[in-house]
């Protein structure tokens, strides 16, 4: 296996503005449909640093940190030896630290911890001693603690607390004793309480809550008497209140709204009396905007569309018919940015869009149709700078990365889709950290698609249009691959520059000037080998592309 430890730079120059793009790892370079780092779940650290959760054939599943600079970027700590790695669990920030369920081959799944070092990595207990897992799952933090479910052989997966320390771990309750197990699943914090899905075999899967307390677990209520299961979906605090959807068997799907008591459980509002058809009602719950709590609901009427509620029967109602007819727009991916709420429609005609809201009939419309042909489905919002980014669709291509101030003419695509090492789709996922947006973006590798760790640097961030913004040079080499002589095209009669060339270690292994449209260059190194040949411009702009030597 061989690992490539160069940073790929792409560089775009306006006359006012530049940007900067960087892939930071490409640590496995075979060809295969898992060469890559593939990070995902990105969260911030304190130093400006990033955690992320990666995978390399080597190590497997573990946990990664990266400052934004290629020597910065390394595997945090082989928790889990050998090719499946720790299969890290999505870390949870509680007090600095971050609490994850991991794998060591030792003692199977269990609670761990992390602050970004290899000394601040370890396990907090061993819940079900030995190899047995726990299984550590739904990890949420309520006053100051960690609440999630485990499972040992003697009480079964019942619901667990932990304030980080391994004295301070221990069983909530074993609200089924002995084997028989409560389930707990979907725990949600809300207003000093934990709440969650579990059964206590007299009762189906119904809504729990919990004060962290043996006394103060029990049932909420039983929605669906008796065996049958009433659902949690989408718990969202609201007004002191956990909302929630839920149905019973004589009704459709519905919001339920909770203070923890039996007496204190209601439904919000009968969408469809009579009906019970999965289809109409209420389909999810978006966000609370605005001192309202906004959801995507089918009256039977109007298809599935946008509504808004302030807690109350008589206070909730259709935002509007996006969509006219009894055809949905499914609103969906709610962000709230600069006073108005941003989400995705669908709308024929013109697919799924960027919309926005300021919980007005008049007031709610389309933002820009990024995507004439077909729909961008915007998705994946991070605030950055100031601006909000997003990934869409461009006409034929894949994700790409979009920003706004929130007008139409200050959104851009960050760069053209067809530069060289340009993402073919990517998926920003939400963490700004060091002056850095970090994201994961898929690239094309010859004939491979490739995910791998990039970031957009706050220096100048946003070109005056994306109709302005200037290649340095397209970098095109012929013939490649090649015996070590070749030309480069720059591009244009008048470019000055230098070319740099490096090998898969990232080594320095020549430097050669360059004026006019092409160059040949003659290379001084080993045949049989890949190297990275950096175009740069006087101005600073950059482009890379692979070199192959026969």
């Amino acid at each position: 296996m061989r690992y490539l430890f160069l940073l790929l730079s792409l560089c775009f120059a306006t006359t006012a503005h530049s940007q900067h793009y960087y892939s930071f790892t490409d640590y496995d370079t075979t060809s295969d449909d898992r060469g890559n780092l593939d990070p995902y779940w990105l969260q911030p650290l304190d130093n400006g640093r990033i955690l992320f959760v990666a995978y390399t054939k080597e190590f497997g599943t573990e946990l990664w940190t990266s400052d934004g600079t290629l020597a910065g970027t390394h595997m945090i700590k082989d928790i889990g030896p050998g090719a499946l790695g720790g299969q890290i669990g999505k870390p949870v920030l509680l007090n600095h630290i971050y609490y994850f369920a991991a794998n060591d081959t030792v003692h199977g799944f269990e609670l761990w911890r992390t602050d970004g070092t290899a000394t601040g990595t370890y396990m907090v207990k061993d819940i079900s001693p030995g190899r047995e897992h726990s299984m550590p799952n739904y990890i949420v933090v309520c006053n100051n603690k960690l609440y999630f479910s485990a499972t040992t052989p003697a009480t079964g997966t019942e619901l667990w607390t932990s304030d980080g320390t391994a004295a301070g771990t221990h069983l909530v309750v074993d609200a089924t004793p002995g084997v028989a197990t409560t389930g707990v699943i979907n725990l949600f914090s809300c207003n000093g309480k934990v709440y969650f899905v579990g059964s206590d075999n007299t009762n189906g899967n119904e809504p729990w809550v919990s004060d962290g307390t043996a006394a103060g677990t029990h049932i909420v209520k039983d929605i669906n008497p008796g065996i049958y299961s009433g659902i949690m979906n989408d718990p969202t605090e609201f007004n002191g209140k956990m909302f929630f959807i839920s149905n019973t068997n004589s009704t459709d799907v519905d919001i339920y709204y909770t203070d923890g008591t039996d007496t204190g459980t209601h439904i919000l509002k009968d969408f469809v009396p009579g009906n019970h058809t999965a289809y109409l009602g209420v389909q999810k719950i978006l966000t609370v905007y605005n001192g309202r709590l906004y959801f995507a609901a089918n009256d039977g009427l109007k298809g599935n569309e946008l509504w808004s509620t302030d807690g109350t029967d008589t206070g909730t109602h259709m935002v509007k018919d996006i969509n006219p007819g009894i055809d949905p727009s499914d609103p969906i991916n709610p962000y709230f940015y600069k006073g108005k709420l941003y989400f995705s429609a669908n709308v024929t005609g013109t697919g799924r869009e960027l919309w926005i809201t300021d919980g007005t009939t008049a007031g709610t419309k389309m933002f820009l149709d990024i995507n004439p042909k077909g729909g961008s489905d915007p998705v994946y919002w991070t605030e950055f700078e100031g601006l909000l980014f997003f990934c869409a669709t461009h006409f034929n291509t894949r994700n790409q990365v979009y920003y706004t101030d929130g007008t139409d003419t200050g959104t851009h695509m960050t760069r053209p889709s067809s530069y060289a090492f340009s993402p073919v789709a990517a998926n920003i996922i939400g963490c700004a950290s060091g002056g850095k947006l970090f994201y994961n973006a898929d690239y094309r590798n010859f004939d491979v698609i490739k995910s791998e760790l990039w970031s957009l640097q706050d220096s100048i961030i946003k070109p005056n249009s994306i109709s302005t913004v200037q290649q340095a040079a397209p970098g095109i080499i012929y013939p490649n691959p090649n015996n070590g002589h070749f030309i480069i095209n720059t591009g244009t009669d008048d470019f000055t520059g230098t070319v740099r060339i490096y090998d898969v270690t990232g080594k320095l292994v020549q430097t050669n000037s360059v004026k006019g449209r092409q160059a040949a260059i003659i290379l001084k190194a080993p045949a049989n080998a890949m190297y990275l040949l950096e175009l740069i411009n006087d101005a600073g702009g950059k482009t890379v592309s692979r070199l192959l030597v026969e």
